[in-house]
């Protein structure tokens, strides 16, 4: 995605993954049985991408259970819940990593990864300690979203967000730290926003308070953030770039700007816990989400980035330049977002950002 106003009308080399029982011997070849057991945000499991999987295997026992937060899926991880993959994104992976819950991920095995664009693997928690953890399949970007009707000169900057006098008491940002924290302090000019110590997060809660005046307020949610901007009640802030194409879908419109040296990404995928059993099944539903009909239906269907070139080539030509998928730039100089060592801080930090603007 190129650093431009849109408006919406390197292969790594094999680890080993550890041994684990697989599915049973009488599997035909190229299906897999027994038992599958997947933990995952729910947009991971729409019929129309598990179906086929499901249909494919048709001895393959598979259930499913979803979580709401990443932080929610450590937890129960770190409580004993069972699982033979996980949906894990960048950001969690080398907290997962630290805490002995997933395990290295046999890149051998995962048909496609030659063909994963090289700016996603390159994505800070793809590895860690120069073994891959998890597949990454989709992502997005964070950058500024406006109302061209109320903020005509449009944003530039994450500054804006907090100064621009056409966002005044309408502002807004995710109520997500890893994402609000690190986007003060980009606008207080810091290069490595996820490298902060107790002083630079106090400077950054009191740039927010400074301000507060600024913000209508902090969204949980797309769908919160569309009905905010659809009724007004939002001129702009911090978003997505897949906004403006789902508001334009109701006829509303919306411009986006990628943040020039601030640009986040999120990037999800999938990782194998240590507790995996069914191995065989557990790299087979990895290679059926990073399969072409599978990457497809979440650009088309979601607005996601996908990570496999082979989609992307054979994706309409309107929906590659929608998403921008035919220029990569931004990924690979887009920042990450990730959980802080000091994220407890963090934590904290945004609590009492959020009582002092209540």
């Amino acid at each position: 995605m190129s650093l431009v106003l849109i408006t919406a009308a390197a292969c790594s080399s094999s680890s080993s993954s550890g041994s684990s029982s697989s599915g049973s011997p009488d599997a035909s070849p190229g299906e897999v049985s027994g038992d599958l057991r997947i933990f995952s945000f729910e947009d991971e499991l729409v019929p129309q991408v598990l179906g086929p999987f499901k249909d494919a295997n048709p001895n393959l026992n598979v259930q499913t259970a979803t979580f709401t937060s990443s932080d929610e899926a450590v937890t129960k991880l770190q409580a004993g819940f069972q699982a033979d993959v996980v949906n894990v994104c960048v950001r969690d992976t080398q907290r997962l990593v630290d805490l002995g819950l997933i395990q290295p991920i046999d890149t051998s095995r995962v048909t496609d990864w030659d063909s994963i664009i090289p700016a996603f693997k390159d994505f800070a928690g793809v590895k860690v300690n120069d073994q891959v953890y998890m597949v990454p399949n989709e992502g997005g970007v964070a950058g500024l979203v406006w109302n061209p009707k109320l903020v005509p000169d449009g944003l530039t900057s994450w500054k804006d967000v907090f100064e621009n006098p056409a966002l005044a008491g309408a502002a807004t940002m995710e109520d997500s730290p890893y994402y609000s924290i690190a986007i003060g302090a980009l606008a207080l000019g810091y290069t490595d926003p996820y490298n902060l110590t107790q002083d630079d997060l106090d400077k950054i809660r009191d740039y927010f308070l400074a301000h507060k005046d600024q913000f209508r307020t902090f969204y949980e949610g797309d769908s919160q953030f569309l009905n905010l901007y659809k009724s007004g009640e939002i001129a702009g802030g911090m978003g997505f770039n897949d906004y403006p194409i789902t508001l334009a879908q109701s006829g509303e419109k919306a411009d986006f700007l990628p943040v020039p040296n601030g640009t986040l990404t999120w990037t999800c995928g999938w990782a194998i816990p240590k507790s995996a059993k069914n191995l065989d099944a557990a790299y087979a539903m990895i290679n059926n989400y990073l399969s072409p009909p599978a990457q497809d239906y979440y650009a088309e269907n979601y607005n996601y980035w996908i990570s496999n070139q082979k989609s992307i080539d054979q994706l309409p030509s309107k929906v590659v330049k929608d998403l921008s998928l035919d220029n990569p730039e931004v990924m690979s100089t887009a920042i990450a977002t990730q959980i802080a060592p000091n994220y407890d801080e963090w934590l904290k930090t945004w609590a009492e950002i959020k009582a002092g603007m209540s």
